[in-house]
């Protein structure tokens, strides 16, 4: 192949890796959680992470608080707003949807990096805008924002505990 494939492949690849560094991040982050009593959470590893050994999972990360249980999905982005629908797969909207359905309290970390900014967005505005509505994408510029994992992290199990009080569009 000439130099275009090869520049194609290292983009993607550099797209893959921004993709495992930020969830790498929020795996450190909700760690620095362990010691709160009552909260758990596990890393959900996905078919490509563990090359094909396990099934699509429904998120990275699931947690559990009394009386709350919860998925999150960690998405990187080099747009300074905007969150794109090809960031899911088809079955993954379908699998959030679904636990959002069973009670689960769904959210996905958008992690813009190109600015240094982390959103905190409820999955239910990702399925209204792109399942229901069909759009594109998404503006994040309402959501909670931080320049750090820690910060959207804490947020995340304050909106979880108390009820999202993140603005709707």
């Amino acid at each position: 192949p000439g130099r275009g494939g090869r520049v194609r492949r290292g983009a993607k690849m550099a797209k893959t890796n921004t993709g495992k560094v930020t969830e790498k991040a929020i795996h450190d982050a909700l760690k620095k959680f362990d010691d709160l009593p009552q909260f758990d959470w596990q890393r959900m590893y996905d078919a490509t992470s563990a090359r094909g050994a396990f099934m699509n999972q429904t998120g990275d990360f699931e947690f559990f608080l009394p009386k709350v249980h919860g998925v999150i999905e960690v998405k990187s982005t080099q747009h300074p707003n905007r969150l794109a629908r090809r960031a899911f797969s088809d079955l993954q909207r379908a699998k959030l949807y679904r636990r959002m359905q069973a009670g689960g309290q769904v959210f996905v970390i958008v992690h813009h990096y190109t600015v240094g900014q982390w959103k905190l967005i409820p999955f239910s505005v990702c399925h209204q805008a792109f399942s229901v509505d069909g759009q594109a994408s998404i503006v994040t510029d309402k959501f909670f924002t931080t320049d750090n994992e820690y910060s959207v992290v804490a947020e995340l199990l304050k909106e979880a505990v108390n009820g999202s009080t993140t603005p709707t569009p």
